[in-house]
């Protein structure tokens, strides 16, 4: 790591002032006439006294450095974990929306098992962006154990289990989707599931949406201090 130039600046400063401010006291405190043989000893003890202050120094420029090092790393990690919990969050929100429009004929509108059959292929269609998003999540995780520990991977471990709840949630429901065609029983069971896989029409409270914004304002409350710290040390010298 090569010195900044201020800091060898301030270096050459402690080395003189430590110079002149040995030599002035050991020739007070001698007599003249013993003063020919201490110029020796001075600059023994000015080098001795300017090592230490090099050492000084360049211990506060490696901590600063360090210090800077590490807030860079944080911002950095920061802000790939925040782009992929807004990603994951948006699929989510995009798979549960139900705006999975479906072109059909009308005899085969009128055909309930392949009208179900082919929601259920694009709500699965719809479902591999979540995959995506949430292995793209779980890649960081690595990094984020190092960095930030149990309390940032904590972060990771609610959101992906927010996507395996949706996951479990929408083939529950076409199971019993698939069910209720043939046994009216069923249907108690699809109403149940759709409050996973879909987003509630009306004023129906959205349990599985508002636990999800919650995790994702949780994260984000973690992640924007780091953001906001790393930013700062963008323009300082590594």
């Amino acid at each position: 790591m090569i010195a900044h130039p201020d800091t060898v600046r301030f270096v050459q400063v402690i080395h003189d002032t430590i110079s002149a401010v040995v030599h002035d006291t050991v020739v007070r405190m001698v007599a003249p006439q013993e003063t020919a043989g201490v110029d020796t000893a001075i600059a023994e003890w000015t080098t001795a006294l300017g090592t230490v202050g090099l050492v000084c120094v360049g211990w506060l420029a490696l901590q600063t450095w360090q210090q800077e090092f590490r807030a860079k790393l944080e911002y950095r990690l920061a802000h790939r974990v925040y782009v992929a919990v807004l990603r994951l969050n948006d699929r989510i929100k995009s798979t549960r929306s139900g705006f999975h429009m479906l072109w059909l004929s009308k005899e085969e509108s009128e055909d309930k098992k392949r009208v179900l059959q082919l929601r259920y292929e694009q709500y699965v269609k719809a479902f591999r962006e979540v995959v995506r998003a949430d292995l793209a999540l779980l890649a960081l995780e690595p990094e984020v154990q190092l960095l930030w520990g149990v309390e940032g991977t904590n972060h990771l471990v609610a959101l992906d289990e927010r996507a395996r709840k949706l996951r479990g949630g929408f083939h529950a429901y076409f199971s019993h989707s698939f069910k209720a065609l043939e046994d009216a029983q069923w249907e108690a069971y699809v109403e149940s599931d759709a409050r996973t896989a879909f987003e509630p029409l009306g004023d129906d409270v959205d349990q599985y949406g508002l636990e999800l914004t919650r995790r994702v304002e949780a994260a984000t409350a973690f992640l924007l201090p780091k953001l906001a710290l790393g930013k700062s040390k963008q323009g300082s010298p590594s």
